[in-house]
């Protein structure tokens, strides 16, 4: 319901026309609705979330589940006007080297009753073929009183390589309550390449060192990820989001996620994604819808 109001609030702007030549904002609003659960024949681990799972076999446990939803909100302010024009409109901002700063929201609640907030400040600054990151961010979950809360900030340095290929190194740190904090040096390139025929597509790469510390010692691993994206014109593009978390120790993970965006005007954007998440030995389950909205100015 409220990712709805949302959504009807950036049609109702978007009413109020603006000059086609370019942008120098843009807010975005969504709603998920997802599920979450153990599996059967798991423990559940003290803290960890229901999220759905299999039955469990004749002698295992049945497992724990539950839906979940919510909404997020986000904005960015370009320190220069975007050109409206010259590739795919989702990659706009990354092909004319826009500069901005900013913001996001997202809260989700679940039907047993735990509550999950963060929100974030970034910005991306760029001269020449320079690129600096920097983002700062806050979470938090609570269920019956217990609260339980985490900082998360990140760092990069980029270069242009090309009009339309970034090299890029990241230091990011997640530092929780209960003695748990990662650290990860993160190297990802992206590349876009626009064809003859009008189509677009694009690839980043990542590739990351991992470290954990928790109260029962330290785990140390490796996260690659991979995202391909199509666009059959400057409107419309599908893609798809591989994750894989490798650690020494600790519970490996998985993840993919589909989604497809369609430009309704060269200043409204709908998109929908789905997002699956397995975590292995520890038969953690997650999975959501996400609806979202954007309107440039």
């Amino acid at each position: 319901m409220r990712g709805s109001l949302i959504a009807a609030g950036l049609m109702l702007l978007a009413g109020h026309g603006v000059a086609a030549s370019g942008f120098r904002g843009e807010i975005g609003g969504g709603y998920i609705d997802g599920s979450s659960g153990i599996s059967g024949y798991q423990i559940p681990e003290p803290g960890e979330p229901g999220e759905p799972g299999e039955p469990g076999e004749p002698g295992g446990s049945p497992g724990l589940s539950e839906d979940y939803d919510g909404w997020q909100i986000n904005g960015r302010l370009y320190l220069d006007t975007v050109d409206d024009a010259g590739g795919p409109a989702r990659l706009r901002p990354f092909l004319n080297r826009a500069s901005h700063v900013g913001m996001g929201y997202r809260t989700l609640e679940s039907d047993s009753g735990v509550d999950a907030d963060s929100w974030r400040i970034d910005t991306r600054l760029i001269w020449n073929a320079w690129v600096a990151e920097a983002e700062f961010g806050q979470a938090d979950a609570g269920f019956q009183g217990v609260e339980a809360d985490a900082d998360a900030w990140r760092a990069a340095v980029g270069y242009y390589v090309a009009r339309g290929t970034q090299l890029r190194g990241a230091y990011e740190t997640l530092d929780g309550d209960g003695g748990f904090d990662t650290s990860r040096y993160a190297v990802d390139v992206t590349h876009v390449q626009q064809l003859s025929n009008g189509m677009t597509w694009s690839v980043n790469a990542l590739a990351a060192l991992v470290d954990e510390d928790t109260a029962f010692g330290s785990d140390d691993g490796t996260d690659v990820e991979l995202t391909l994206d199509w666009f059959f014109n400057d409107a419309f593009g599908i893609g798809t989001a591989l994750r894989f978390a490798d650690r020494d120790d600790g519970a490996d993970a998985d993840s993919w996620e589909i989604y497809g965006d369609y430009w309704v005007t060269e200043k409204i954007s709908l998109r929908l994604a789905y997002y699956e998440q397995d975590v292995d030995d520890a038969g953690l389950e997650n999975d959501a819808w996400t609806f979202d909205v954007i309107y440039r100015r």
